[in-house]
């Protein structure tokens, strides 16, 4: 007797699991460009998780169908960070060939799920993979993507092989001959969370190996706060500053930047005049203040990522590789020449 086929999954059976119309869930593989982005990623979800496969109608590829790049994230905290300048950097590259994106953001439990994804691969007809999850990623899933028979970019991310991300290290050692060129010799580097936090990004090991470098060459003593604890940022900034004297502070971020400008202003500090602030990021004021910033570069992280990832679907026979750009300076108010003492 021969063994029994389990049934079909049907685009009915799809629909009432998700409580929509099943013309939706139709639209969703024939007519994409008619459902809203948002549903349409819970139905592609949905597909993949309950194994739903396309009628052959359905998968087949229309004459002159456009290149279709899904861009995958997780839904873990800080794991995925896409800015509106990166967001515009993929929109603008992709509009310039008429490529296609999707966008769907999954749990890790589904991310290692290999039978998952693959559906969820097929069922969009998904020509590429760009994948933005750059903390902690786990290591099924980069074999995963890798047997996909795609091709995939990952985007800020320091733990895959075909990457697109920021030179951090570059940028790290760059800021500090800025100030070193100014004549600071008492440069303080500030990160109240690298020592700490379970989990970093490799921006902070890389930012601050570029510090010591700099500081190395230039043969100048290092002067780091970086707390082994949780600490309050204002009293820990307004005590490192007290103890260490420095002339000028180069901080990790944000947090770090207005926390000390602002224990400066307390202390009676004057910005740049008794102590120049640098950081990186995206542009960044306080109080008024023009930050001098080295920024990361957002809008060309997603060109990049989106050109490369192009290239391979054009050539598979070609391997993308890392690719790691350099930051750009933004010069503010808060960089001078240290105080005469």
């Amino acid at each position: 007797m021969p063994a029994r086929r389990h049934a079909r999954v049907s685009q009915l059976t799809l629909a009432r699991h998700l409580g929509i119309g099943q013309r939706m869930v139709s639209r969703s593989f024939t007519e994409p460009h008619l459902v809203n982005a948002g549903m349409r990623a819970r139905i592609l979800a949905a597909a993949a998780e309950l194994g739903y496969e396309p009628s052959r109608e359905a998968r087949t590829q229309p004459r002159g169908r456009l290149e279709s790049v899904l861009l995958v994230q997780t839904s873990r905290d800080g794991a995925s960070p896409m800015p509106e300048k990166m967001i515009a950097g993929i929109n603008d590259e992709l509009a310039q060939t008429g490529a296609g994106l999707a966008f769907i953001r999954l749990a890790d439990a589904q991310l290692v799920d290999q039978r998952f994804i693959q559906r969820l691969v097929r069922n969009l007809q998904a020509d590429g993979l760009l994948v933005n999850y750059d903390l902690d990623v786990p290591p099924a899933l980069q074999d995963i993507v890798r047997n996909l028979r795609r091709p995939a970019i990952w985007i800020n991310s320091r733990e895959a092989d075909a990457s697109v991300r920021p030179d951090d290290l570059a940028a790290g050692q760059a800021a500090t001959k800025q100030l070193l060129e100014l004549g600071h010799q008492r440069i303080l580097y500030a990160d109240f969370y690298v020592d700490h936090w379970p989990t970093i990004h490799y921006s902070k090991k890389e930012r601050l190996t570029g510090y010591r470098t700099a500081m190395a060459l230039a043969g100048v003593q290092l002067i780091e706060a970086l707390p082994d604890r949780e600490v309050n940022p204002l009293p820990y900034a307004r005590e490192i500053l007290t103890r260490y004297r420095p002339t000028a502070v180069l901080a990790y971020g944000g947090l770090e930047t207005s926390t000390i400008a602002l224990a400066a202003m307390s202390l009676g500090l004057r910005i740049p005049q008794d102590l120049s602030l640098a950081t990186f990021g995206p542009e960044l004021y306080f109080c008024g203040l023009r930050i001098t910033t080295w920024c990361v570069p957002l809008a060309e992280m997603g060109r990049a990522a989106v050109r490369q990832l192009l290239a391979a679907m054009h050539n598979p026979t070609t391997a993308p590789h890392p690719l790691t750009l350099p930051f750009t300076r933004h010069d503010g108010e808060t960089v001078g020449p240290p105080p005469m003492r």
